[in-house]
């Protein structure tokens, strides 16, 4: 399969995916609110729980939504920068890191975006990783570890790999499905505290719906996060093997970044594990990424 075909295939692939999270949400919330209506009696006052349901699901959902746009858009603005500054990273200039800089100077360039910031973390691990919600803004940090590592075109390879998110707006997008799942659980922690003062249908349905919150924000979220990051990495590889020409040298950084990659500000932070190189799991159930054999055989699989 040609380069080409990988990206437009990958981005059908994560507009399908995302959809699913407003939709999937809806649902859940319109049922819950049926479930109740249905329980209290079909015909209740001349309505039907159909009825009924429509009524107020027209009221609530929109809320819902507002809130969580309105928090997502706080986190779209605000996460990027957080994470750099976990790390502790030091931005880097051409005078005093200029091969690593003109690096990625070329690549951005290759890439036709804009040069973006670029940040040193001071850890012996083999990771990296992008930044920031739009090109414009966006930054690339990575470690000591995998400057002293990889040889020059494996490290095109990731920074490539990096570009291709900011490029493919992965990190904005990220960033906002991850702010979502957690104004999701939010709503839900607080929602099924609330005891109804009234009686009947809504102190049924408060409850219940904080419950379904935070089933959505604690177990479906995440695995619609977990689809979508795992497609943007192919995507991403192959934007970078595109951009490089070098699929070769991508796939053995993949190589030496195994096993090396945990970054020690991030562990047990989920935004962060969407957005760096991560190892399979065990089960590699919840995995963001996927195994990075799949993604090695996917790059060599372009060189045929």
């Amino acid at each position: 399969m040609l380069i080409y075909d990988h990206v437009a295939k990958n981005k059908t692939k994560i507009f399908l995916i995302t959809a699913l999270f407003p939709i999937v949400l809806s649902v859940l919330i319109y049922l819950t609110i049926y479930l109740v209506h249905l329980f209290e009696g079909n015909y209740v006052d001349g309505l039907s729980a159909f009825q009924r349901t429509n009524s107020l699901a027209a009221t609530v959902i929109p809320i819902i939504f507002v809130i969580a746009f309105v928090w997502m858009i706080f986190s779209y603005l605000n996460e990027g920068r957080m994470l750099v500054n976990m790390t502790g990273a030091k931005k880097i200039t051409k005078e005093s890191h200029f091969a690593i800089y003109s690096i990625v100077e070329d690549v951005a360039m290759t890439a036709g975006l804009p040069m973006p910031e670029v940040y040193l973390i001071p850890e012996e691990s083999c990771n990296a990783f992008a930044a920031g919600v739009k090109p414009e803004t966006a930054v690339v940090a990575m470690t000591e570890g995998i400057i002293k590592k990889l040889t020059k075109p494996q490290l095109e390879g990731v920074i490539a790999h990096e570009m291709a998110h900011i490029g493919n707006r992965d990190v904005a997008l990220m960033i906002m499905i991850v702010s979502g799942i957690g104004v999701l659980t939010l709503i839900g922690n607080i929602l099924i505290r609330v005891r109804g003062r009234g009686k009947g249908k809504v102190a049924a349905i408060i409850p219940l719906l904080g419950l379904v919150f935070l089933l959505y924000g604690l177990l479906i979220a995440p695995i619609i996060r977990m689809m979508l990051s795992r497609r943007q990495e192919y995507q991403a590889d192959a934007t970078a093997a595109l951009i490089t020409r070098d699929p070769e040298s991508l796939a053995e950084a993949l190589e030496v970044i195994s096993g090396r990659s945990e970054i020690r500000a991030f562990k047990g932070q989920n935004l962060a594990s969407s957005m760096c190189f991560m190892p399979a799991s065990l089960s590699g159930l919840f995995d963001t990424h996927p195994p990075i054999e799949k993604r090695i055989a996917a790059l060599r699989g372009m060189l045929r």
